[in-house]
């Protein structure tokens, strides 16, 4: 709570649990060779029998981007040293039954995936959920502006401002700031390894209120 001459300003955040309905993830494929061209050709190669391995599965979109070459170098005796050029090619990959996803991943690595940049879950319906975040949050703002008038024997009036705040940027007040990734990683003989669990969505807001001074209403 922040006082400020035109009344009282409160914030409201609010956490929805939701289970997810698809999970994202950013692959990466790459060979390092001496020779730069020799290093694109045998990445190219892995990137064809990734994309044959996702291919195969019906409930999921894949697209490739970032294709890069850069130097690798490996600490020597002391010194960095250039040993080749790696060239490597990125591979965004939504799932959309998440039951699928560790035979997909398990799979992408055997096609030739040796990096693993991301990985979440997330749900197809986060407006909706974002938003009963929101109303949920302006509800935390009026309980914290009740509370606080009881306290100084004042009450508030009407809203006079109001202002959205990006939960990410709330440290203090958020429930946690990783939103998309693993929620649990259980073992279990009935559902599969990767149990996302459910997934927070958060909503924040800053309410300012008028206050009226209860000696005046009741004068009044």
């Amino acid at each position: 709570m922040t006082e400020q001459q035109e009344g009282i300003t409160c914030f409201g955040s609010a956490v929805v649990r939701v289970a997810p309905d698809f999970a994202s993830m950013t692959l990466e494929v790459g060979n390092v060779d001496g020779n730069p061209k020799t290093a694109f050709s045998k990445t190219k190669e892995t990137a064809r029998e990734l994309n044959k391995f996702l291919q195969t599965w019906e409930k999921i979109d894949t697209r490739s981007s970032n294709i890069s070459l850069e130097e690798e170098r490996e600490h020597i005796s002391g010194r960095w040293k250039r040993v080749g050029y790696r060239a490597s090619i990125q591979f965004h990959v939504v799932i959309k039954d998440i039951t699928q996803v560790e035979e997909i991943l398990s799979g992408a690595v055997e096609a030739g995936v040796d990096k693993i940049l991301s990985f979440g879950f997330g749900t197809s319906s986060l407006k909706e959920h974002r938003a009963s975040a929101r109303r949920n949050a302006v509800e935390a703002a009026f309980d914290k502006a009740r509370n606080y008038c009881k306290a100084a024997n004042v009450e508030f009036g009407e809203v006079i401002r109001i202002e959205d705040i990006n939960p990410d940027f709330t440290s203090p007040y958020r429930e946690s700031h990783v939103q998309n990734q693993f929620q649990s990683t259980d073992l279990s003989e009935s559902s599969q390894a990767i149990d996302p669990g459910s997934i927070p969505v958060n909503g924040a807001v800053q309410v300012t209120f008028k206050i009226v001074n209860k000696e005046t209403k009741d004068a009044t």
